[in-house]
């Protein structure tokens, strides 16, 4: 066989390989739909985005069915942004408080709930390089850099008052601060995900003790704080009970789980970015955590977009999208 057939060959299964795959099951689809509707959700992603009138990169939103449904436009560019387990509220670290040659160094971070009016949280130190809201946006895990030479340290602080509520940068053993690349808090505020990209912990916050660590990508923290989702060293999507211990792996015989998104605020659907059997594209997925139905939603377009950043939000933070600028 030539070359040229080969080539031929192999993109003739990879166009075929979506009707290789299950078709959604209509009741299933049919919960997923009928939740996203109820309350109010979109789903948002780092690798979804386009400009603006004004030719700057904004977050899209898109609806369960794949969709766009509008844009999050915040007043000031985020350096690290993320949505409340409920995805009522978003908060995020701007781009101008970071050090020269980002930024002049403000230690604040910006949350709102509603698109015209912004609120600031000031904290002690140079800057925060993650920030993590819960529920009602009563309180907020941020990662402090407390000075030039890269000092950090892990705090939840009171969204009201600003005042420290814990420190709990000592449980964190398994890798610095530095590193964090998955950051997390429990609708309640009591349970705390931090992970790596090859490590995790989950802290509960009250007790001030480590309630699982281990290594695994893409830690999901469930909106009550009650299970872990994430990828184990077999690159098994898994469900740890937190409080017994129990896991629980869900696999599909046609989709292999690559990243691990958000849980719906009512814990019932687990978003994931998943490869056909033949691995040419990553789609996004919602998986029904007590049937394990595994629901498509589209295929991801941008390059290394594995879905572990997608959640959920309220189409109400949502901006419609702008006229895209005419290019001459």
């Amino acid at each position: 066989m030539t070359r040229r057939c080969l080539v031929t060959l192999l993109a003739s299964v990879a166009v075929s390989t979506p009707s290789c795959a299950p078709a959604n099951r209509p009741e299933t689809l049919a919960k997923l739909r009928d939740m996203a509707e109820r309350e109010d959700l979109a789903m948002i992603g780092l690798g979804w985005q386009s400009l603006d009138a004004r030719s700057v990169l904004v977050p899209e939103a898109r609806s369960v069915m794949g969709a766009e449904v509008g844009q999050l436009i915040l007043p000031d560019r985020p350096y690290w942004r993320s949505t409340s387990v409920d995805g009522t509220w978003v908060a995020w670290v701007p781009l101008s408080s970071l050090p020269y040659p980002f930024g002049v160094g403000h230690p604040l971070i910006l949350f709102a709930d509603d698109p015209r009016s912004t609120r600031t949280l000031r904290f002690k130190g140079l800057c925060a390089n993650q920030v993590a809201v819960s529920s009602k946006a009563a309180h907020a895990a941020l990662v402090v850099v407390l000075d030039e030479a890269g000092t950090r340290r892990l705090l939840v602080l009171n969204s009201a008052t600003a005042e420290v509520e814990t420190d709990v940068t000592e449980l964190v053993t398994r890798f610095s601060l530095a590193e964090v690349y998955r950051f997390q808090i429990s609708a309640n505020g009591s349970r705390l995900a931090v992970g790596s990209r090859k490590s995790f912990v989950v802290i509960d916050l009250p007790s001030r003790k480590v309630l699982l660590e281990q290594d695994g990508q893409y830690p999901s923290l469930s909106p009550q704080g009650d299970v872990i989702a994430f990828l184990d060293k077999h690159e098994d999507l898994v469900a740890t009970n937190l409080a017994t211990g129990a896991r629980r792996s869900m696999r599909n015989r046609w989709w292999n789980v690559v990243g691990v998104g958000g849980w719906s605020p009512d814990g019932r659907f687990l978003l994931a970015g998943v490869r056909a059997p033949l691995p040419f594209y990553v789609y996004l997925v919602a998986i029904e955590c007590s049937t394990e139905e595994f629901v498509e939603i589209m295929r991801l377009e941008m390059e290394g977009d594995r879905g572990e950043t997608c959640g959920w939000i309220k189409r109400r933070l949502l901006s419609e999208k702008a006229a895209q600028p005419s290019v001459t």
